[in-house]
């Protein structure tokens, strides 16, 4: 794939990201699962879509749905590119699978 494919995708990860954790943080969780899923086609690996994925669908009460993206989460979100150090993305995705 064209290099400026891989730039552009993972900016519209990104931004599918952040505007379904706004969307998801004003209550509308719905939205936020359909843009991060929308994000997910941009980049399948972009741990932030999947975190926030996981921690919609626990919002939402979707357990059986949370548990299938945790374990995707886990591996994309701990061990992939994140903002926070990997022992901080642990501890929070610990506290959030536990609630």
């Amino acid at each position: 794939m064209n290099p400026n494919f891989l730039i552009a995708n993972n900016n519209l990860a990104i931004a599918y990201t952040d505007l379904g954790t706004k969307i998801k943080n004003e209550g509308n969780v719905a939205g936020g699962v359909k843009l991060y899923k929308q994000a997910l086609v941009y980049n399948s690996k972009y741990p932030a879509a999947w975190y926030n994925l996981g921690v919609a669908y626990v919002r939402g009460n979707s357990s059986s749905s949370s548990s299938d993206v945790w374990v995707v989460a886990d591996s994309h979100f701990l061990f992939g590119l994140c903002r926070r150090s990997r022992v901080d993305a642990m501890k929070q995705l610990c506290a959030m699978k536990w609630r």
